[in-house]
Protein backbone atom coordinates (compact mmCIF):
# COMPACT_ATOMS: atom_id res chain seq x y z
CA UNK A 1 0.00 0.00 0.00
CA UNK A 2 2.49 2.29 1.10
CA UNK A 3 4.44 2.20 -2.49
CA UNK A 4 1.41 2.76 -4.54
CA UNK A 5 1.11 5.93 -2.33
CA UNK A 6 4.79 6.81 -3.01
CA UNK A 7 4.51 6.31 -6.76
CA UNK A 8 0.97 7.73 -7.16
CA UNK A 9 2.42 11.09 -5.10
CA UNK A 10 5.65 11.05 -8.31
CA UNK A 11 3.21 10.38 -10.77
CA UNK A 12 0.90 13.54 -9.41
CA UNK A 13 4.40 15.52 -9.37
CA UNK A 14 5.55 14.66 -12.65
CA UNK A 15 2.24 15.58 -14.12
CA UNK A 16 2.31 19.12 -12.48
CA UNK A 17 5.37 19.41 -14.04
CA UNK A 18 4.59 18.91 -17.17
CA UNK A 19 1.78 20.98 -16.87
CA UNK A 20 3.50 24.22 -15.92
CA UNK A 21 6.26 23.45 -18.31
CA UNK A 22 3.29 23.56 -21.05
CA UNK A 23 2.32 27.08 -19.22
CA UNK A 24 5.61 28.14 -20.00
CA UNK A 25 6.20 27.10 -23.59
CA UNK A 26 2.80 28.11 -24.48
CA UNK A 27 1.89 24.87 -24.64
CA UNK A 28 -0.56 24.04 -27.62
CA UNK A 29 -1.39 27.58 -27.50
CA UNK A 30 -4.68 28.96 -29.31
CA UNK A 31 -5.18 29.94 -33.50
CA UNK A 32 -6.24 32.15 -34.84
CA UNK A 33 -8.50 34.32 -32.98
CA UNK A 34 -10.74 37.09 -34.64
CA UNK A 35 -13.83 39.03 -32.35
CA UNK A 36 -16.19 40.84 -34.91
CA UNK A 37 -17.35 44.11 -33.95
CA UNK A 38 -20.80 44.43 -33.65
CA UNK A 39 -21.28 46.07 -37.29
CA UNK A 40 -19.92 42.74 -38.94
CA UNK A 41 -16.17 44.23 -39.60
CA UNK A 42 -13.53 41.67 -38.43
CA UNK A 43 -9.82 41.54 -38.56
CA UNK A 44 -8.59 37.64 -38.85
CA UNK A 45 -4.88 36.38 -39.87
CA UNK A 46 -4.56 34.25 -42.03
CA UNK A 47 -1.22 32.86 -41.76
CA UNK A 48 1.74 33.64 -39.96
CA UNK A 49 4.87 33.68 -42.72
CA UNK A 50 7.85 32.96 -40.95
CA UNK A 51 10.27 31.94 -44.16
CA UNK A 52 12.26 35.32 -43.82
CA UNK A 53 12.86 34.88 -39.96
CA UNK A 54 16.17 34.06 -40.27
CA UNK A 55 16.83 36.43 -43.45
CA UNK A 56 19.64 38.83 -41.84
CA UNK A 57 19.34 37.77 -38.41
CA UNK A 58 16.79 39.90 -37.96
CA UNK A 59 13.73 37.26 -37.18
CA UNK A 60 11.07 38.66 -39.66
CA UNK A 61 7.35 37.98 -39.17
CA UNK A 62 4.51 38.37 -42.15
CA UNK A 63 1.12 38.45 -41.22
CA UNK A 64 -1.44 37.31 -44.15
CA UNK A 65 -4.74 39.34 -42.99
CA UNK A 66 -8.08 39.61 -44.15
CA UNK A 67 -9.53 43.50 -42.59
CA UNK A 68 -13.15 43.80 -43.75
CA UNK A 69 -15.91 45.79 -42.73
CA UNK A 70 -19.78 45.66 -43.02
CA UNK A 71 -19.89 45.04 -45.98
CA UNK A 72 -17.35 41.78 -46.05
CA UNK A 73 -15.21 44.08 -48.36
CA UNK A 74 -11.39 45.38 -47.28
CA UNK A 75 -11.24 48.30 -45.46
CA UNK A 76 -9.68 50.92 -47.42
CA UNK A 77 -7.44 54.02 -45.92
CA UNK A 78 -5.72 51.82 -43.30
CA UNK A 79 -2.23 52.54 -42.37
CA UNK A 80 0.88 51.89 -40.13
CA UNK A 81 -0.76 54.51 -37.67
CA UNK A 82 -4.15 52.15 -37.32
CA UNK A 83 -1.93 49.52 -36.38
CA UNK A 84 -1.28 48.35 -33.02
CA UNK A 85 1.31 45.45 -32.87
CA UNK A 86 2.34 43.13 -29.88
CA UNK A 87 4.18 39.62 -29.63
CA UNK A 88 4.00 38.24 -26.12
CA UNK A 89 2.72 41.51 -24.88
CA UNK A 90 5.93 43.42 -26.13
CA UNK A 91 4.82 46.19 -28.65
CA UNK A 92 6.90 45.85 -31.81
CA UNK A 93 7.05 48.70 -34.36
CA UNK A 94 5.60 47.77 -37.97
CA UNK A 95 8.08 47.20 -40.47
CA UNK A 96 6.42 47.11 -43.51
CA UNK A 97 2.69 47.52 -44.29
CA UNK A 98 0.78 46.68 -47.32
CA UNK A 99 -2.53 46.95 -48.89
CA UNK A 100 -4.89 45.14 -50.86
CA UNK A 101 -3.52 45.05 -54.35
CA UNK A 102 -0.23 46.28 -53.21
CA UNK A 103 1.49 43.25 -52.77
CA UNK A 104 2.66 40.61 -55.05
CA UNK A 105 0.92 37.45 -55.45
CA UNK A 106 2.58 34.25 -56.02
CA UNK A 107 0.75 31.09 -57.66
CA UNK A 108 1.55 27.28 -57.79
CA UNK A 109 -0.87 25.23 -59.69
CA UNK A 110 -0.20 20.76 -59.24
CA UNK A 111 -2.68 19.62 -61.36
CA UNK A 112 -3.47 15.76 -61.70
CA UNK A 113 -3.61 14.28 -65.40
CA UNK A 114 -3.70 10.37 -64.38
CA UNK A 115 -5.43 8.44 -66.68
CA UNK A 116 -9.04 8.80 -64.76
CA UNK A 117 -8.54 12.52 -65.94
CA UNK A 118 -9.26 10.98 -69.60
CA UNK A 119 -12.56 9.98 -68.72
CA UNK A 120 -15.21 12.49 -70.38
CA UNK A 121 -14.13 15.84 -71.23
CA UNK A 122 -12.40 15.98 -67.31
CA UNK A 123 -8.87 17.00 -68.74
CA UNK A 124 -10.27 19.99 -70.97
CA UNK A 125 -11.96 20.94 -67.86
CA UNK A 126 -9.31 20.88 -65.64
CA UNK A 127 -6.96 23.21 -68.35
CA UNK A 128 -9.42 25.71 -68.99
CA UNK A 129 -10.20 26.20 -65.59
CA UNK A 130 -6.30 26.45 -64.95
CA UNK A 131 -6.40 28.80 -68.02
CA UNK A 132 -9.17 31.17 -65.91
CA UNK A 133 -6.81 31.11 -62.93
CA UNK A 134 -3.51 32.50 -64.82
CA UNK A 135 -5.60 35.20 -66.50
CA UNK A 136 -7.04 36.34 -63.06
CA UNK A 137 -3.17 37.24 -61.97
CA UNK A 138 -1.85 40.76 -62.61
CA UNK A 139 1.62 41.05 -65.32
CA UNK A 140 4.32 42.86 -64.16
CA UNK A 141 3.50 41.94 -60.34
CA UNK A 142 2.24 38.47 -59.81
CA UNK A 143 4.00 34.93 -60.10
CA UNK A 144 2.81 32.07 -61.31
CA UNK A 145 4.15 28.17 -61.66
CA UNK A 146 2.72 24.62 -62.74
CA UNK A 147 3.27 21.00 -61.65
CA UNK A 148 1.64 18.34 -63.59
CA UNK A 149 1.59 14.84 -62.24
CA UNK A 150 0.12 11.25 -63.11
CA UNK A 151 2.36 8.93 -61.26
CA UNK A 152 5.29 11.00 -61.48
CA UNK A 153 5.47 15.09 -61.76
CA UNK A 154 6.59 17.43 -64.55
CA UNK A 155 7.68 21.08 -63.93
CA UNK A 156 5.24 22.37 -66.68
CA UNK A 157 6.48 25.92 -65.77
CA UNK A 158 8.61 27.06 -62.93
CA UNK A 159 7.71 29.93 -60.91
CA UNK A 160 8.43 33.02 -62.38
CA UNK A 161 7.16 36.69 -62.81
CA UNK A 162 4.29 36.91 -65.24
CA UNK A 163 5.45 38.81 -67.95
CA UNK A 164 3.62 39.03 -71.41
CA UNK A 165 6.08 36.68 -73.09
CA UNK A 166 6.30 34.33 -69.61
CA UNK A 167 2.42 34.52 -69.33
CA UNK A 168 1.93 32.97 -73.28
CA UNK A 169 4.63 30.23 -72.26
CA UNK A 170 2.43 29.10 -69.57
CA UNK A 171 -0.60 28.73 -71.70
CA UNK A 172 1.22 26.91 -74.63
CA UNK A 173 2.28 24.40 -71.28
CA UNK A 174 -1.54 23.94 -70.54
CA UNK A 175 -2.61 23.22 -73.88
CA UNK A 176 0.07 20.37 -74.27
CA UNK A 177 -0.58 18.48 -70.98
CA UNK A 178 -2.29 15.05 -71.87
CA UNK A 179 -4.05 12.37 -69.41
CA UNK A 180 -1.81 9.41 -68.42
CA UNK A 181 -0.53 6.80 -66.12
CA UNK A 182 -1.30 6.55 -61.76
CA UNK A 183 -1.99 9.35 -59.37
CA UNK A 184 0.94 10.21 -56.77
CA UNK A 185 0.46 13.48 -55.27
CA UNK A 186 2.51 13.83 -52.39
CA UNK A 187 5.99 14.21 -53.97
CA UNK A 188 4.63 16.87 -56.63
CA UNK A 189 3.02 18.94 -53.53
CA UNK A 190 6.43 18.78 -51.71
CA UNK A 191 8.32 19.64 -54.85
CA UNK A 192 5.67 22.94 -55.41
CA UNK A 193 6.97 24.21 -51.69
CA UNK A 194 10.80 23.56 -52.32
CA UNK A 195 10.30 25.86 -55.07
CA UNK A 196 8.47 28.40 -53.50
CA UNK A 197 11.37 28.61 -51.13
CA UNK A 198 14.13 28.53 -54.37
CA UNK A 199 12.33 31.65 -55.38
CA UNK A 200 12.72 33.63 -52.67
CA UNK A 201 9.16 35.10 -53.63
CA UNK A 202 7.91 37.76 -51.03
CA UNK A 203 4.28 38.99 -50.23
CA UNK A 204 1.61 36.36 -50.88
CA UNK A 205 1.34 32.66 -51.17
CA UNK A 206 -0.79 30.35 -52.80
CA UNK A 207 -0.34 26.63 -53.65
CA UNK A 208 -3.49 25.02 -54.95
CA UNK A 209 -3.59 20.80 -55.68
CA UNK A 210 -6.40 19.62 -57.62
CA UNK A 211 -6.46 15.79 -58.28
CA UNK A 212 -9.92 12.99 -59.24
CA UNK A 213 -7.87 9.74 -57.76
CA UNK A 214 -6.87 8.45 -54.70
CA UNK A 215 -3.28 8.31 -53.66
CA UNK A 216 -2.67 5.54 -50.59
CA UNK A 217 0.51 6.96 -50.05
CA UNK A 218 -0.51 10.17 -48.95
CA UNK A 219 -1.33 9.54 -45.61
CA UNK A 220 2.42 9.07 -44.75
CA UNK A 221 3.63 12.25 -46.51
CA UNK A 222 1.43 14.56 -44.79
CA UNK A 223 3.39 15.08 -41.95
CA UNK A 224 6.75 16.20 -44.11
CA UNK A 225 4.55 18.43 -46.46
CA UNK A 226 3.10 20.28 -43.26
CA UNK A 227 6.36 21.01 -41.61
CA UNK A 228 7.56 22.40 -45.57
CA UNK A 229 4.23 24.61 -45.49
CA UNK A 230 4.82 26.15 -42.02
CA UNK A 231 8.61 26.80 -42.32
CA UNK A 232 8.09 28.45 -46.12
CA UNK A 233 4.87 30.11 -45.23
CA UNK A 234 2.74 28.03 -47.98
CA UNK A 235 -0.77 27.63 -47.69
CA UNK A 236 -1.90 24.36 -49.39
CA UNK A 237 -5.56 24.10 -50.48
CA UNK A 238 -6.64 20.61 -52.09
CA UNK A 239 -9.33 20.26 -54.37
CA UNK A 240 -11.08 17.23 -55.21
CA UNK A 241 -12.57 16.99 -58.65
CA UNK A 242 -15.11 14.81 -60.42
CA UNK A 243 -16.89 12.18 -58.40
CA UNK A 244 -16.75 12.38 -54.11
CA UNK A 245 -14.97 9.25 -52.60
CA UNK A 246 -15.18 9.58 -48.75
CA UNK A 247 -11.73 8.23 -48.58
CA UNK A 248 -10.15 10.81 -51.16
CA UNK A 249 -11.65 13.57 -49.32
CA UNK A 250 -10.51 12.74 -45.57
CA UNK A 251 -7.16 12.51 -47.11
CA UNK A 252 -7.16 16.14 -48.63
CA UNK A 253 -9.20 17.38 -45.85
CA UNK A 254 -6.88 16.84 -43.53
CA UNK A 255 -3.81 17.93 -45.69
CA UNK A 256 -5.59 21.04 -46.23
CA UNK A 257 -6.42 21.50 -42.24
CA UNK A 258 -2.79 21.03 -41.69
CA UNK A 259 -1.13 22.92 -44.06
CA UNK A 260 -3.16 26.01 -43.16
CA UNK A 261 -5.66 26.13 -45.88
CA UNK A 262 -9.11 24.70 -47.16
CA UNK A 263 -10.86 21.66 -48.71
CA UNK A 264 -12.90 22.35 -51.62
CA UNK A 265 -14.81 19.82 -53.77
CA UNK A 266 -15.71 20.80 -57.32
CA UNK A 267 -17.99 18.22 -59.52
CA UNK A 268 -17.45 20.49 -62.36
CA UNK A 269 -14.71 22.44 -64.42
CA UNK A 270 -16.55 25.64 -64.31
CA UNK A 271 -16.51 25.52 -60.29
CA UNK A 272 -12.91 24.40 -60.03
CA UNK A 273 -12.44 27.66 -62.23
CA UNK A 274 -14.69 29.49 -59.59
CA UNK A 275 -12.35 28.38 -56.84
CA UNK A 276 -9.23 29.11 -58.61
CA UNK A 277 -10.27 32.60 -59.27
CA UNK A 278 -11.86 33.26 -55.63
CA UNK A 279 -8.48 31.75 -54.00
CA UNK A 280 -6.43 34.38 -56.50
CA UNK A 281 -9.01 37.32 -55.76
CA UNK A 282 -8.61 36.67 -51.80
CA UNK A 283 -5.45 36.63 -51.44
CA UNK A 284 -5.23 39.96 -53.65
CA UNK A 285 -7.37 41.56 -51.12
CA UNK A 286 -5.40 40.67 -47.85
CA UNK A 287 -3.32 42.86 -45.86
CA UNK A 288 0.56 42.17 -45.27
CA UNK A 289 2.00 43.41 -42.30
CA UNK A 290 5.82 42.75 -41.61
CA UNK A 291 7.48 43.25 -37.99
CA UNK A 292 10.67 41.90 -36.85
CA UNK A 293 10.16 39.57 -33.66
CA UNK A 294 11.52 40.72 -30.18
CA UNK A 295 13.19 37.04 -29.82
CA UNK A 296 15.15 36.75 -33.04
CA UNK A 297 16.91 33.37 -31.98
CA UNK A 298 15.02 30.21 -32.31
CA UNK A 299 13.66 29.18 -29.31
CA UNK A 300 10.99 26.63 -30.02
CA UNK A 301 8.74 28.39 -27.55
CA UNK A 302 5.24 29.61 -28.49
CA UNK A 303 5.14 32.84 -29.70
CA UNK A 304 1.79 34.90 -29.66
CA UNK A 305 0.95 37.77 -31.64
CA UNK A 306 -2.05 40.21 -31.17
CA UNK A 307 -2.99 43.07 -33.87
CA UNK A 308 -5.76 45.94 -32.92
CA UNK A 309 -6.62 47.86 -36.11
CA UNK A 310 -8.87 51.48 -35.25
CA UNK A 311 -11.42 51.25 -37.97
CA UNK A 312 -14.42 53.47 -37.94
CA UNK A 313 -16.06 50.90 -36.92
CA UNK A 314 -13.91 50.71 -33.10
CA UNK A 315 -10.66 49.15 -32.79
CA UNK A 316 -10.83 45.14 -34.01
CA UNK A 317 -8.72 42.74 -32.52
CA UNK A 318 -6.49 39.38 -34.09
CA UNK A 319 -4.50 37.04 -32.77
CA UNK A 320 -2.20 34.16 -33.97
CA UNK A 321 0.52 32.25 -33.05
CA UNK A 322 3.82 30.66 -34.25
CA UNK A 323 6.95 28.78 -33.14
CA UNK A 324 10.93 28.52 -34.53
CA UNK A 325 12.55 25.67 -33.56
CA UNK A 326 12.74 22.78 -31.11
CA UNK A 327 12.20 23.54 -27.56
CA UNK A 328 16.32 24.61 -26.05
CA UNK A 329 17.75 25.68 -22.78
CA UNK A 330 15.13 24.20 -20.30
CA UNK A 331 12.08 26.22 -22.04
CA UNK A 332 13.17 29.48 -20.77
CA UNK A 333 13.29 32.86 -22.82
CA UNK A 334 15.50 35.55 -22.91
CA UNK A 335 14.71 39.46 -22.66
CA UNK A 336 13.26 41.20 -25.92
CA UNK A 337 15.96 42.38 -27.98
CA UNK A 338 13.16 45.62 -28.86
CA UNK A 339 10.08 47.01 -27.22
CA UNK A 340 10.52 51.02 -29.02
CA UNK A 341 7.65 51.48 -31.07
CA UNK A 342 8.49 55.64 -31.60
CA UNK A 343 10.75 55.24 -33.72
CA UNK A 344 13.72 55.69 -31.35
CA UNK A 345 16.79 53.28 -30.36
CA UNK A 346 15.41 49.92 -29.71
CA UNK A 347 15.00 49.45 -25.47
CA UNK A 348 15.57 46.13 -24.25
CA UNK A 349 12.78 45.17 -21.92
CA UNK A 350 13.39 42.50 -19.06
CA UNK A 351 10.26 39.85 -19.20
CA UNK A 352 9.48 38.78 -15.99
CA UNK A 353 6.49 36.31 -16.59
CA UNK A 354 8.54 33.22 -17.83
CA UNK A 355 11.00 34.14 -14.55
CA UNK A 356 8.02 33.48 -12.26
CA UNK A 357 7.14 30.42 -13.66
CA UNK A 358 10.40 28.90 -13.80
CA UNK A 359 10.56 29.82 -10.03
CA UNK A 360 7.20 28.07 -9.57
CA UNK A 361 8.70 25.09 -11.51
CA UNK A 362 11.61 25.22 -9.39
CA UNK A 363 9.16 25.07 -6.28
CA UNK A 364 7.43 22.31 -7.27
CA UNK A 365 10.43 20.24 -8.11
CA UNK A 366 12.14 20.93 -4.65
CA UNK A 367 8.70 19.58 -3.21
CA UNK A 368 8.65 16.51 -5.18
CA UNK A 369 11.63 15.90 -4.03
CA UNK A 370 11.58 16.52 -0.40
CA UNK A 371 8.47 14.13 -0.34
CA UNK A 372 10.55 11.43 -1.97
CA UNK A 373 13.38 11.51 0.39
CA UNK A 374 10.47 11.73 3.48
CA UNK A 375 8.75 8.71 1.60
CA UNK A 376 12.23 6.97 2.02
CA UNK A 377 11.74 7.03 5.99
CA UNK A 378 8.62 4.30 4.84
CA UNK A 379 9.79 2.36 2.08
CA UNK A 380 13.12 0.01 2.02
CA UNK A 381 13.40 -0.63 -1.65
CA UNK A 382 13.58 3.62 -2.32
CA UNK A 383 15.71 4.15 1.35
CA UNK A 384 18.30 1.85 -0.45
CA UNK A 385 17.95 3.38 -3.87
CA UNK A 386 18.38 7.06 -2.65
CA UNK A 387 21.11 5.26 0.08
CA UNK A 388 20.13 6.16 3.56
CA UNK A 389 20.63 4.51 6.31
CA UNK A 390 17.87 3.14 8.61
CA UNK A 391 16.48 5.96 10.89
CA UNK A 392 16.14 5.49 14.73
CA UNK A 393 12.47 5.44 14.80
CA UNK A 394 12.53 1.87 13.40
CA UNK A 395 11.22 -0.80 15.88
CA UNK A 396 14.16 -3.80 16.12
CA UNK A 397 13.54 -6.81 17.96
CA UNK A 398 15.95 -7.11 20.76
CA UNK A 399 18.36 -9.46 20.66
CA UNK A 400 19.04 -11.83 23.61
CA UNK A 401 22.60 -12.47 24.87
CA UNK A 402 24.31 -14.93 27.15
CA UNK A 403 24.66 -13.60 31.05
CA UNK A 404 28.27 -13.87 31.42
CA UNK A 405 29.83 -12.37 34.85
CA UNK A 406 31.71 -9.04 34.25
CA UNK A 407 35.32 -9.43 33.98
CA UNK A 408 36.74 -6.95 36.24
CA UNK A 409 38.94 -4.01 35.19
CA UNK A 410 42.68 -4.06 35.35
CA UNK A 411 44.11 -2.86 38.04
CA UNK A 412 45.93 0.51 37.53
CA UNK A 413 49.39 0.84 36.66
CA UNK A 414 51.84 1.22 39.55
CA UNK A 415 53.83 4.75 38.98
CA UNK A 416 57.48 5.07 40.46
CA UNK A 417 57.71 5.75 43.83
CA UNK A 418 54.17 4.43 44.51
CA UNK A 419 53.95 2.31 47.82
CA UNK A 420 51.32 -0.69 47.77
CA UNK A 421 49.16 -0.52 50.60
CA UNK A 422 49.39 -4.20 52.23
CA UNK A 423 45.75 -6.79 51.64
CA UNK A 424 44.85 -8.48 54.89
CA UNK A 425 44.80 -12.40 53.95
CA UNK A 426 41.69 -13.78 52.79
CA UNK A 427 40.20 -10.47 52.61
CA UNK A 428 38.10 -10.67 49.43
CA UNK A 429 36.60 -7.64 47.29
CA UNK A 430 32.96 -7.33 47.13
CA UNK A 431 32.71 -6.98 43.51
CA UNK A 432 35.38 -8.98 41.90
CA UNK A 433 38.90 -10.72 42.49
CA UNK A 434 41.18 -9.38 44.99
CA UNK A 435 43.67 -6.73 43.31
CA UNK A 436 47.11 -8.14 42.52
CA UNK A 437 49.87 -7.32 45.61
CA UNK A 438 51.68 -4.74 45.29
CA UNK A 439 55.00 -5.32 43.37
CA UNK A 440 58.25 -3.93 45.12
CA UNK A 441 60.74 -1.42 42.78
CA UNK A 442 63.38 -3.20 40.99
CA UNK A 443 67.12 -2.79 41.83
CA UNK A 444 68.66 -0.26 39.69
CA UNK A 445 70.29 -2.36 36.61
CA UNK A 446 68.58 -5.45 37.45
CA UNK A 447 67.30 -7.10 33.90
CA UNK A 448 63.37 -7.54 34.32
CA UNK A 449 62.00 -10.67 32.86
CA UNK A 450 59.58 -10.73 29.40
CA UNK A 451 56.25 -10.42 30.57
CA UNK A 452 53.81 -13.42 29.94
CA UNK A 453 51.11 -13.11 27.17
CA UNK A 454 48.08 -11.55 27.84
CA UNK A 455 45.76 -14.38 26.49
CA UNK A 456 45.27 -17.03 29.09
CA UNK A 457 42.90 -19.04 26.74
CA UNK A 458 45.30 -19.48 24.08
CA UNK A 459 49.41 -19.98 24.98
CA UNK A 460 51.93 -17.92 22.65
CA UNK A 461 54.99 -19.97 21.17
CA UNK A 462 57.88 -19.61 23.03
CA UNK A 463 59.84 -17.82 19.77
CA UNK A 464 56.76 -15.28 19.29
CA UNK A 465 57.74 -12.06 20.93
CA UNK A 466 53.91 -10.18 22.56
CA UNK A 467 52.71 -7.45 20.85
CA UNK A 468 53.14 -4.57 23.22
CA UNK A 469 49.97 -2.27 21.79
CA UNK A 470 47.68 -4.76 22.74
CA UNK A 471 46.85 -4.39 26.27
CA UNK A 472 45.74 -7.06 28.28
CA UNK A 473 42.25 -8.57 28.47
CA UNK A 474 42.32 -10.21 31.49
CA UNK A 475 43.05 -9.47 35.08
CA UNK A 476 47.26 -10.81 35.32
CA UNK A 477 47.62 -13.95 37.40
CA UNK A 478 48.77 -12.50 41.02
CA UNK A 479 52.15 -13.90 41.75
CA UNK A 480 54.43 -13.53 44.47
CA UNK A 481 57.52 -11.02 43.13
CA UNK A 482 61.12 -10.80 44.79
CA UNK A 483 62.90 -7.85 45.36
CA UNK A 484 64.52 -8.14 42.12
CA UNK A 485 61.19 -8.41 40.05
CA UNK A 486 60.29 -5.53 38.38
CA UNK A 487 56.71 -4.02 38.32
CA UNK A 488 54.94 -5.52 34.72
CA UNK A 489 55.53 -2.92 31.30
CA UNK A 490 52.90 -0.26 31.13
CA UNK A 491 50.17 -1.73 28.42
CA UNK A 492 50.42 0.46 25.22
CA UNK A 493 46.82 0.24 24.13
CA UNK A 494 44.72 2.78 21.76
CA UNK A 495 45.73 6.42 22.40
CA UNK A 496 43.77 7.61 25.14
CA UNK A 497 43.31 10.19 28.40
CA UNK A 498 45.52 8.30 31.07
CA UNK A 499 43.58 8.10 34.25
CA UNK A 500 45.07 11.03 36.54
CA UNK A 501 47.79 9.95 39.42
CA UNK A 502 46.78 10.43 42.98
CA UNK A 503 49.35 11.72 45.34
CA UNK A 504 52.81 10.06 45.95
CA UNK A 505 52.24 7.21 48.39
CA UNK A 506 48.64 6.78 48.10
CA UNK A 507 46.65 4.89 45.19
CA UNK A 508 43.30 4.06 45.33
CA UNK A 509 41.13 0.43 44.76
CA UNK A 510 38.51 -0.32 43.74
CA UNK A 511 36.59 -1.27 46.06
CA UNK A 512 39.39 -0.66 48.64
CA UNK A 513 39.63 -2.97 51.62
CA UNK A 514 40.34 -1.94 55.23
CA UNK A 515 43.79 -1.53 57.05
CA UNK A 516 45.44 -3.84 58.82
CA UNK A 517 44.63 -3.30 62.62
CA UNK A 518 48.20 -2.19 64.95
CA UNK A 519 50.03 -4.15 66.08
CA UNK A 520 48.99 -6.09 69.21
CA UNK A 521 44.99 -4.88 68.83
CA UNK A 522 42.64 -7.26 67.89
CA UNK A 523 40.08 -5.74 65.71
CA UNK A 524 36.36 -5.60 66.85
CA UNK A 525 34.21 -8.07 66.87
CA UNK A 526 36.91 -10.73 67.50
Amino acid sequence: MKKIVISGGLFLAAILWVGLLSLLTGGGGEESVSVPAADGSQATIELVDKSQFYKNNEGEIALQMEIRGPDQKPIPGLSPKNLQLEEEGIPVPVKSFQGPGMQAINVFLVIDISGSMSSGIKMEEARQAAISAVNELRVDRDRIGVIAFDDRYNVVHPMSDLTAESKSRCLQSLQMLRPNGGTVIGPPTLAAIDLFKQSGVEGAKLLMVMTDGQDPQLVRMIDPIAEASDAQGVPVYTIAFGERFPEVEQMLRSLASQCSGEYYFAPTGEKLAEIYRSRVQDASEQFLITYNSPWPDADGLNRRVRVGIETPSGTLEAGGQYQIGPIISGGSRKAPRVASVAGGENEPVEGGGAMVLQIIMFLVLLAALSGGLAASEFSPQLRSVLGTAATPSQSTAPTSQPLVSPTPPPPPPKLPGQRSQPVKPGAASPTGPPPPPAQSRPPVGSTPPPPKPSTPTQSTPASSKPTPSKPATKSPVPETTTANTPPPPRPRGPAKTPPRPSAPGTQKISPIPPPPPPPGKKPKGE
